[in-house]
């Protein structure tokens, strides 16, 4: 696999991610472009570079979501019709995510539908972070391979510590804070979140064990915090010094969450377009595209859209 085989393709939310691209890796930028009716065009300069190449499109789908997908989409289409090799979309945060299931008749299943709107363009893999769940659909007809990276290393990287123990949210997510935990060689807590109608969510008792101690708390998504603000100062009235990383900060119409009260240090990843955030994702999914591809250089996927008009098959990525 030589470095003039790979093209990487930053969406117009994801130009920051420039310098997290290795430098032997040719990249474009894609701009966006706006009608007075509000409709968007996504154009990529220089479409003949992608021909033949192997495409890393990277582009979050963080709010506001419905503009960030139809990028998306729009960009796996241009590199499915000039010829890409392979198409991997990087969504490091996968938006509509936590609507994986029905929970009622009469409701859409959001997550499905977006995989397969990406699928139907072009794309063979997705790639994104800490996926909130692996949903029976997973890797049914017309769905494209998820996978998702675990943002462990990235993290404790910039955390490092000292910790006393990595506590998870929920034990949902004790699989996610062990590996952090792991990386930093610190034990992990799981505590075990209730929810009712009349209460909401909540703890019912948090363990001794982290009173007064150095507390890492992970957990993977956040948007208004309803539910690690109480706990982080239930944690801090039993004298607990208190780290927050969190991997995906979504914002909201309000902003968003930058700290906490009783938090001495909020952490987040750059997963949902914020640039200034210390914990980068992108040199991860670079090195998992480039190595898959070493392995696999010829990768295979279903038809896609030019397919259907009689060309080529869409490829799949890692």
């Amino acid at each position: 696999m030589s470095p003039r085989d790979l093209l990487v393709v930053l969406g117009p939310d994801d130009h920051h991610r420039d310098a997290d691209v290795p430098d032997h890796v040719d990249r474009v930028h894609a701009v966006r472009s706006v009608f007075p009716d509000g409709e968007q065009l996504i154009t990529v300069p220089d479409p003949e570079a992608i021909r033949g190449r192997h495409v890393l499109i990277a582009q979050t789908t963080a709010p506001p979501q419905d503009v960030h997908l139809m990028s998306a989409c729009q960009l796996t289409s241009i590199a499915d019709a000039a010829g890409a090799a392979s198409i991997t979309c990087f969504l490091p945060y996968l938006g509509y995510q936590r609507q994986d299931r029905a929970d009622g008749p009469g409701q859409a299943l959001s997550g499905s539908l977006v995989l397969r709107l990406i699928r139907s363009a072009g794309a063979g893999t997705v790639l994104t972070v800490d996926r909130h769940s692996t949903p029976r659909w997973d890797g049914g007809p017309g769905l494209p391979k998820v996978v998702s990276l675990s943002s462990a290393g990235p993290a404790a990287a910039v955390l490092k510590g000292p910790f006393d123990y990595v506590v998870a949210t929920d034990r949902g997510g004790s699989g996610r804070a062990a590996r952090i935990g792991e990386a930093l060689g610190v034990p992990t807590v799981a505590l075990g979140k209730l929810k009712s109608p009349e209460r909401g969510t909540y703890y019912e008792s948090l363990p001794d064990q982290l009173r007064e101690r150095r507390l890492l708390v992970v957990d993977d998504v956040c948007t208004s915090g309803s539910t690690i603000r109480p706990l982080c100062a239930d944690l801090a009235a039993m004298g607990a010094q208190l780290t927050v990383f969190i991997t995906h900060v979504v914002p909201t119409a309000e902003g968003r969450i930058t700290a906490m009260d009783g938090v001495g240090r909020f952490v987040c990843s750059d997963s949902c377009g914020d640039a200034s955030a210390p914990v980068r994702l992108m040199p991860s999914a670079v090195e998992h595209w480039i190595s898959f591809l070493t392995r696999d250089p010829a990768p295979t996927g279903g038809p896609g859209l030019a397919a259907a008009r009689g060309g080529r098959d869409a490829k799949g990525g890692c």
